[in-house]
C-alpha cells in the first residue's frame, strides 16, 4: 500500500507487541485484508447455514459477528487513511475511536434490520431456521459487532501513540 497516511496510522510506537505485531504487516493493512475477510466471512456463514453449525454451535454466529464488527472497523480505517482527503493523523485518538466505533454499530444495527426483514418478507416459519430467532440473539449479536469492532479500533489506535 503505497499510502502515507495508511502507514502513518497504525506504525507508532507502542510497548504492547500485539498492535505492532498486527499493524505493520503490510497485509493486514490492504485491501486484500479486507476482501480476504469478507469473503472468509461469508464463506464461514456459508458453511454454517449449510451445516446448521449457525444453530448447533452456540459460539459460531457470535464469531461470525465478531469477525464482521472487525471488517467493518478495518474497512473504516482503510477508507479513512486512503480515500478521505484530510490529515487523519491530527484528528484526536478518542474522537477517532468513537467515529469508528459509531460506524460499526449503525452497521451492526442495518445488518439487524436486514435480518428481521428477511424473515418477515419471505415469511418464514418457525420449524425453519430463522435469522432473527428473537431478541436475546439480536443483542448477541450486536454487542459482538461491536466488540470486534472496538477491539480492532482500540488495537489501531494503541499502535498510532
Amino acid at each position: 500500500m503505497d499510502s502515507k497516511k495508511l502507514d502513518a496510522l497504525p506504525s507508532g510506537k507502542s510497548d504492547n507487541i500485539l498492535p505492532n505485531i498486527i499493524f505493520r504487516n503490510e497485509f493486514l493493512k490492504s485491501s486484500t485484508f479486507l476482501v480476504v475477510l469478507v469473503f472468509g466471512i461469508g464463506i464461514a456463514n456459508f458453511l454454517g447455514n449449510i451445516f446448521e453449525w449457525n444453530w448447533k454451535l452456540e459460539f459460531y454466529d457470535s464469531a461470525l459477528h465478531f469477525l464482521g464488527g472487525i471488517w467493518i472497523a478495518a474497512l473504516f480505517f482503510y477508507i479513512i487513511c486512503t480515500r478521505v482527503e484530510f490529515e487523519v493523523e491530527k484528528i484526536p485518538i478518542f474522537l477517532l475511536g468513537l467515529l469508528s466505533i459509531g460506524v460499526v454499530a449503525i452497521v451492526a444495527i442495518g445488518w439487524e434490520w436486514f435480518e428481521f426483514l428477511f424473515d418477515a418478507i419471505f415469511n418464514i416459519s418457525t420449524t425453519l431456521n430463522l435469522m432473527q430467532p428473537g431478541l436475546p440473539d439480536t443483542m448477541y449479536d450486536l454487542f459482538f459487532g461491536i466488540f470486534g469492532g472496538t477491539l480492532y479500533s482500540f488495537l489501531v489506535l494503541k499502535s498510532r501513540n
